[in-house]
């Protein structure tokens, strides 16, 4: 990745994820079954909350880009003090229940690209947030990527 333009880097993971996101509603329209709309229904209203949620607490620095803004401050409070990444786990549910409107090979296969996408986009912006913030290290030390619990002791 050293030899790769960080910008350039960043809007391909960001073309991806929406991409992904477009073929998975898409999918949700042309084959649609209700075999799991309560479920997918709930995941939504789920994947909305934190979306909100994490909106709110990240205001200053908000961007879909996984660039820090210059001179941005580190959020760590809020949902942050939680989760690095809930934006990015509000995006895999909220495909999750895209997936549970169209079950079919193909949906989990974007599923899969998307959440990969997710997890090196993450992985990436952990590192640039490195360079711009020194007290990122702790932060990224005590708090879990995307899930409570996860890789924490303090559950």
């Amino acid at each position: 990745m050293s030899k790769l333009n960080p910008r350039k880097y960043a809007n391909a993971l960001v073309l991806v994820q929406f991409i992904s996101l477009g073929i998975l509603l898409a999918f949700a329209f042309i084959f649609f079954t209700p075999d799991y709309l309560i479920i997918s229904t709930l995941l939504m209203f789920i994947s909305m909350a934190i979306l909100s949620i994490s909106y709110l607490s990240l205001k200053p620095s908000l961007r879909v880009n996984p660039i820090p803004l210059p001179g941005a401050p580190l959020i760590n409070k809020g949902i942050y003090k939680y989760l690095r990444h809930p934006m990015y786990l509000a995006v895999m549910l909220f495909a999750l229940a895209l997936v549970g409107l169209s079950t079919n090979r193909y949906s989990i296969v974007i599923l899969s690209a998307l959440t990969v996408d997710l997890f090196v986009k993450a992985k990436f912006e952990d590192r640039l947030l490195l360079k711009a913030h020194p007290e990122a290290l702790e932060y990224q030390l005590k708090t879990p990527r995307f899930l409570p619990c996860l890789s924490t002791s303090k559950c």
